[in-house]
């Protein structure tokens, strides 16, 4: 295989060509997203760059380029079930991509492709087509000029196939696809023709409403499979027969044949290979699907996802036991695959990850014995080829066996299942579950078991000085202690549970033990999770309680009232959001914590500084009002006819509890709430924005965490006041001088570089290179020593107009124009401009570029005449 066939070289030149222009090479990020906890993996190379896109980050570069790990494996974007089956889906996978954040448009980021494909990569033109948005005039013009294709090979597609959105709001814009033509060997249209690479155009923000607008600074996001340019640089049928797959494939099929005493996987995986074809037969997919999820899962735990039972670890756990069941074996196996990717990490790492995974296969064997033997015994008891959603469901909760293995193993029997009864009665048992996402644990002895209800004495009261504990269980390092009698509340209602101490009495000395949250156990009990001091034995602590089950309760006071402060802001945030925007908005969501409220609600679009200054005046008024705050229970029918609002997503029993402020408010709420209003003074909103279609969202604190708010504000006021050298009363006005100073600098600025650039053309000197013509020009600027990056970048961008318009006016020649120790090389159409520069400047600087212009620096000390009579004499 030719060297730059090979994946790795591919990778390395992708990055190389595009950091040769001028694009930021930015490492592979984490497959765990840090910026967009809506995705459950990184699943595209612009994910780590969406922050950008959407104008909430800078970053020092407005071009970048990148080699993405990514997974598609839970979700939306979910290809596992497709794995093996065809020649291109996988879970685990790697982007290629070059980025733009306002910098290059259409124009570049085609000819970016155009040139890396059939250049660099050498691709035969004739194989190459492509694909754009229906009415993308733009795009249309640009394949025509830049790639030189003929409208045949320019399909135009709807808005299904060839528009990209970030979501239902925000940017968003056309894309232009580039296919391979593999050969009319392939009869399926799909197989024949090859995506390749994928540009976006991004140019609109769309609205809640579907309104599109033009973005002021237009980007680009492009992706390319690696694993799909492979195949097509190998000349091979699919992204299995590449180097990325088959030493893997490989090591997979010997180590089968070596526990079957057979040579079957390595007969066809090799027949595959060598006679390039896809086979369908059961051998050859479960080679595929090993290799493909053994990659995904070290990749997976190499960026800290375990196996679990929630979220992305029970991902994890899916792609291990899919993998472990299409082997088909009764004992260990996939932890004894090398995989290349494990052989780089150090030994104890390796180890590691392979110990995870065995412990995977083990306890996946035995709940599959266990399972087996269970189901078995179901059926014959039901007498049914059926498993209903309740008996699923009662396999799940009793032996561990998920949905898809049940539906696994009752395959194996010819027996159905109800997948979605199945569904159905875990969301209803979750509704009523006392710990949903806690570990197994075992009751201690000597205390009541589950079922005892817990007195909520909160309302009234921070502290309960002797109370019993009725439940207590270890959960990891933690304890869950369930109290007859307690002041914590517990976290509900969108509102943060409390916390604070248990504290008990050993022979004369005081125990605290930390409550560092409090949750819901049952219908009505409450757990509080107290947290274990390092310096105390978790086993002794609940050898004591156990023995004398028995403590004092005390809540966290400050954390009690800063939550209560952002509860009660609540209620009257929603009454003046109704007040200022209209009867139509309603709660769609809510948190509240001791450092903030978050408030999501209806609203059909952004609102203005105008009516946020309402809101946030309207809440304070009332504060300053001092409103009265009451709670009453009541029948829900009552409280209903009342007028009071129900919160989003609550449920309520007949009785109900209702807080009124004043004549603002009255709403259902079984939270904690200040006695007045005038706690939460100040009030300030920290950000208004959308979190979805037709919804949005304000984050603002309130109380004591107002007060902190406004001194921080204060403070960044002063700090700018002395960057300003004035005071903080009158940095507005600086800044205003300051602004209408920067206005007339720049129209001078502007107006004096297009008189350098437009002066009379002048060459130091001229000749002949290469058959060449050949001038050399100088701008006449002091930039020794810039070190303000934005006078620099407009030296540079002088420079760059004046070489522009010097090749405009005689482009049958090469020009080199230099300012102080820039250099820049403009072609005449024959010659690589970069390259061209690289060679004149050789030993006296550097440089690099494209076809049309290079740029470089020179060597301290090397003057142009220098460089001219030594080229030309």
């Amino acid at each position: 295989m030719a060297q730059l066939q090979r994946s790795g070289a591919i990778r390395r030149n992708f990055l190389r060509y595009f950091q040769e222009n001028n694009h930021h090479v930015v490492p592979s990020s984490s497959l765990i997203p840090s910026s967009d906890p809506s995705l459950l993996f990184t699943n595209a190379g612009m994910v780590q760059f969406k922050q950008v896109f959407l104008g909430n980050e800078t970053r020092e570069y407005t071009r970048a380029t990148s080699a993405q790990r990514c997974v598609r494996a839970g979700g939306k974007h979910n290809d596992l079930d497709q794995v093996g089956l065809t020649a291109r889906h996988h879970t685990c996978f790697e982007m290629l991509g070059n980025f733009s954040f306002g910098d290059y448009f259409k124009e570049e980021a085609i000819a970016h492709a155009w040139k890396f494909l059939t250049k660099e990569l050498q691709l035969p033109v004739e194989k190459l087509h492509v694909t754009v948005l229906q009415n993308d005039d733009e795009a249309v013009e640009w394949w025509r000029k830049i790639a030189q294709l003929p409208d045949h090979k320019i399909l135009r597609l709807g808005e299904e196939d060839n528009f990209w959105a970030m979501g239902d709001t925000g940017p968003c814009g056309p894309c232009s696809e580039i296919f391979y033509d593999q050969g009319e060997a392939f009869t399926d249209a799909d197989d024949r023709y090859l995506e390749l690479w994928n540009l976006v155009f991004m140019q609109y923000d769309r609205s809640p409403d579907g309104t599109m607008s033009p973005l002021p600074r237009p980007c680009v996001d492009t992706g390319m499979g690696l694993e799909r340019m492979a195949s097509v640089m190998q000349g091979v049928i699919s992204n299995y027969h590449t180097d990325l797959f088959t030493p893997l494939l490989t090591t997979i099929a010997k180590a089968l044949d070596e526990q079957s005493g057979s040579s079957r996987y390595q007969s066809v995986l090799d027949a595959e290979i060598t006679s390039n074809t896809f086979g369908t037969s059961k051998e050859i997919q479960t080679l595929r699907i090993i290799a493909d999820h053994l990659r995904t899962s070290y990749a997976l735990m190499s960026d800290g996802v375990f196996p679990s039972n929630v979220g992305r670890g029970y991902v994890l756990r899916r792609i291990l036991r899919r993998a472990i069941r299409v082997a088909g074996l009764e004992s260990p196996f996939l932890s004894t695959i090398q995989i290349p990717s494990i052989m780089e990490m150090d030994v104890a790492q390796r180890l590691q990850l392979q110990g995870i995974i065995l412990n995977e296969e083990k306890a996946f064997f035995a709940m599959i014995n266990q399972g087996t033997r269970a189901i078995e015994k179901l059926l014959f008891t039901t007498k049914s080829k059926h498993i209903s959603g309740q008996d699923a469901y009662k396999l799940y909760d009793t032996f561990g066996l998920t949905i898809d293995m049940t539906e696994s193993i009752a395959g194996s029997m010819n027996v159905t299942v109800d997948v979605d009864g199945f569904h159905q009665v875990v969301k209803a048992s979750q509704s009523t579950g006392p710990l949903s996402s806690s570990t197994p644990t075992t009751p201690l002895p000597g205390v009541t078991p589950k079922g005892a209800t817990t007195e909520f004495v909160g309302y009234e009261s921070l502290s309960v000085p002797r109370v019993q504990i009725v439940h207590m269980e270890r959960q990891k390092d933690h304890l869950l202690i369930q109290l007859a009698k307690s002041p914590f509340y517990a976290e509900g209602g969108g509102q943060v549970g409390d916390k604070g101490f248990l504290g008990f009495d050993h022979f004369g000395e005081d125990i605290e033990l930390p409550v560092i949250n409090t949750t819901k156990h049952g219908d009505s009990g409450n757990l509080v999770h107290v947290a274990i001091p390092k310096d105390l034995n978790i086993e002794i602590i609940e050898h004591l309680l156990t023995k004398t089950p028995y403590v004092h309760a005390i809540v966290d006071d400050a954390h009690r009232q800063r939550t209560a402060a952002h509860h009660t802001a609540t209620h009257v945030l929603q009454s003046a959001l109704r007040d200022v925007l209209g009867p139509h908005v309603a709660q769609c969501g809510s948190y509240v914590g001791s450092d903030r409220l978050r408030f999501d609600f209806s609203h059909f679009g952004s609102m203005t500084t105008e009516e946020l200054k309402a809101i946030e005046k309207y809440v304070n008024d009332v504060a300053l009002s001092n409103a009265t705050v009451e709670t009453e229970e009541m029948e829900k029918d009552q409280a209903q006819a009342s007028g009071a609002i129900c919160a989003f997503g609550e449920k309520y029993g007949d009785r109900v509890r209702v807080v009124r402020i004043g004549n603002v408010s009255n709403e259902f709420c079984g939270g904690t709430h200040v006695s007045k209003a005038s706690n939460l003074y100040p009030f300030v909103i920290l950000s208004e924005a959308s979190v979805a279609a037709g919804t949005r969202r304000i984050e603002a604190v309130a109380g004591i965490e107002g007060v902190k708010r406004l001194q921080e504000k204060e403070a960044m006021l002063e700090n700018l006041a002395i960057q300003l050298n004035t005071t903080p009363a009158m940095s507005s006005q600086k800044l205003t001088r300051m602004e209408t100073q920067l206005k007339a600098l720049e129209a001078f600025s502007q107006s004096l570089t297009d008189h350098i650039v437009s002066a009379p053309i002048s060459p130091l000197h001229s000749g002949k290179w290469e058959s060449h013509e050949i001038a050399f020009h100088t701008l006449d600027f002091s930039v020794k020593e810039i070190s303000n990056g934005a006078l620099r970048n407009m030296y540079m961008q002088a420079l760059r107009r004046r070489a522009e318009f010097i090749a405009k006016a005689n482009p049958n020649a090469i020009h080199l124009v230099s300012m102080g120790d820039n250099i820049i090389c403009m072609g005449n159409g024959h010659v690589h401009s970069g390259e061209t520069l690289k060679k004149l400047v050789k030993g006296v600087g550097s440089g690099g570029g494209n076809q049309t212009c290079g740029q470089g620096k020179l060597h301290q000390g090397t003057e142009m005449d220098l460089i001219a009579k030594a080229i030309v004499g």
